[in-house]
């Protein structure tokens, strides 16, 4: 008796690079929760200064600015643990060995890494963006000034900071998933037949087929026998015995 099981039945070996690549997510996750808590404890005092700087403002209002200002940052702040949330899942994922796991990884990594480098290009260039007078007679340049006063003086240079270990978190992630080391791990399983050990076969005997009902070969075709004649014999015919 047969059954099917993995080629690969035991504990698979995981390469050191498949163990990076899953840490390294999960400082990632880390980094994005950490990113999205920070601006959190100062955002009453940002939505306030941008409520100030845009008194006397008819398009947008003083207070539709400042609601703008509290919905972008607490909208960032749930995309971002969310996003966190997913790296941990996919950290798991490749550890375990997962390609679907592995495959969306790339898909994500990709797409973060991405992100963070529109982000840091827009954070460096917005300062001299955010400048000049608009149609309503605004001062942008002023606007953003007290805006930014009312953040901390590290809260700027410490999520760039996160935002630069991060984007070079990912990029790891990327090259370590690609790497011929990392591909056995992430091969599908393929199963095999074996005999059940409760069931030994019986060795073959020698000189006979190792299949179970052999078919024996086809004879040959001989020519016909020739007929056989019935040999003469001794004994006369009941008629021709003589009497005793």
């Amino acid at each position: 008796m047969s059954y099917a099981v993995p080629a690969d039945s035991g504990v698979k070996r995981r390469p050191t690079v498949v163990t990076v690549a899953g840490f390294l997510l999960f400082l990632v996750a880390i980094l994005l929760i950490i990113g999205a808590v920070l601006p959190l404890p100062s955002l009453s005092k940002v939505v306030d200064a941008t409520r100030e700087a845009y008194a006397g403002s008819t398009s947008p209002t003083p207070d539709q600015a400042a609601a703008g200002v509290r919905f972008v940052s607490i909208g960032l702040a749930v995309v971002s643990i969310v996003l966190g949330v997913l790296f941990v899942v996919f950290g798991m994922l490749v550890l375990r060995g997962s390609r679907a796991g592995r495959i969306v990884t790339w898909v994500f990594a990709g797409l973060g890494a991405l992100c963070t480098v529109c982000g840091l290009g827009s954070a460096s260039v917005s300062g001299r963006i955010s400048t000049g007078t608009t149609s309503n007679g605004l001062d942008m340049k002023a606007i953003n000034d007290k805006i930014n006063a009312a953040r901390p003086s590290w809260l700027t240079p410490t999520t760039v900071t996160l935002e630069a270990i991060a984007l070079i978190a990912l990029i790891l992630v990327i090259i370590l998933l690609a790497l011929p080391a990392a591909h056995p791990y992430f091969r599908k399983e393929q199963a095999v037949l074996v005999n059940d050990p409760g069931f030994p076969a019986y060795p073959p005997v020698p000189g006979s087929s190792p299949y179970p009902y052999p078919q024996a070969p086809a004879a040959p075709n001989a020519p016909p026998a020739p007929p056989v004649e019935n040999p003469p014999s001794d004994t006369p015919p009941p008629g021709d015995r003589p009497s005793a």
